[in-house]
């Protein structure tokens, strides 16, 4: 039986774009909270790509050294990237690829099955793993690049751009509102719960009978607040200038137990230039939170 013009139609028509919907799954991500800066970098381009259907997206963040560094992946190609020359690509200078000139320019790169990819080894790889089309998305605050998107789709045109540009524009500038929100509500939670912890420790060690067990109540209050997963305290032999073992809380796994036991015999570490801290506490966790 043959369609109907009308029937071909309905059956050609193209989804109706989902931009206003995208936007409200981000911050519905980030209302339920974000642990610092990156992780909220992460939620949003990961919310982005699994809304857009998009093939993949990767958050680029400053370092201390002026160049990106990558701090997340998400999207189907985030795994074929990982076997490729692509994969190994965790750092971007302003002289490296279309990346690099998004970060000279502070400007958006768009790019599409006719941008040349002998020059970019990311856009290279993006194309052999299927990508049609991509873009570099800067986000500047006061002339200072804070962060930078890329995302891939292997649809022949982005979301953000063409005759939807306009609209994510706005859009944009509601994410950017919803992000330094959870921010703010994060940094504000964690001054509070810093305040409660302070306020147990305190008056846990007040309550203690001797040393020892002040020693344990702080240890174990500021492991449990702040979710970390191990803790130590080492306190210094002023006769051989070193630093002995004396208390733990909670595990950090057996192989850092083994390792600890093997370098640390008899569980001393020597402090540098023969000296030490008097009473110094050393954390080292993985986070449980």
């Amino acid at each position: 039986m043959r369609r109907s013009s009308a029937d071909r139609g309905r059956v050609e028509a193209a989804p109706m774009p989902r931009d206003v919907e995208a936007v409200e799954a981000v911050i519905k991500v980030l209302d339920r909270g974000v642990s610092d800066a990156v992780d909220a970098h992460r939620k949003t381009t990961a919310t982005l790509v699994d809304a857009l259907d998009l093939a993949y997206g990767a958050v680029w963040l400053p370092g201390d050294d002026g160049a990106l560094h990558l701090r997340g992946e998400s999207g189907e190609l985030a795994s074929a990237f990982g076997g490729t020359a692509v994969g190994r690509v965790a750092r971007l200078t302003s002289a490296d690829g279309y990346g690099g000139e998004a970060m000279r320019t502070k400007q958006a790169i768009v790019l599409d099955e006719t941008t040349p990819s002998d020059a970019c080894l990311r856009w290279a790889g993006a194309l052999a793993t299927g990508a049609r089309s991509g873009c570099l998305l800067p986000f500047v605050e006061d002339g200072r690049l804070v962060a930078m998107y890329e995302y891939y789709s292997r649809a022949v045109e982005l979301p953000f751009f063409g005759g939807r540009q306009e609209k994510w524009s706005s859009l944009s500038r509601l994410l950017s509102h919803a992000c330094k929100a959870a921010l703010a509500t994060s940094a504000l939670q964690e001054s509070l719960d810093d305040r409660v912890a302070v306020t147990t420790v305190v008056g846990g060690i007040g309550a203690a009978p001797d040393q020892n067990s002040a020693l344990r109540v702080a240890l174990d209050t500021v492991r449990t607040a702040f979710g970390w997963a191990y803790g130590a305290y080492w306190a210094l032999d002023p006769v051989e200038n070193v630093l002995r073992f004396q208390q733990e809380s909670g595990s950090a796994g057996e192989e850092f137990a083994g390792s600890l036991s093997a370098r640390a015999s008899p569980r001393a570490w020597a402090s540098p230039g023969g000296r030490g801290a008097p009473g110094t506490c050393s954390s080292s966790a993985t986070s449980a939170r």
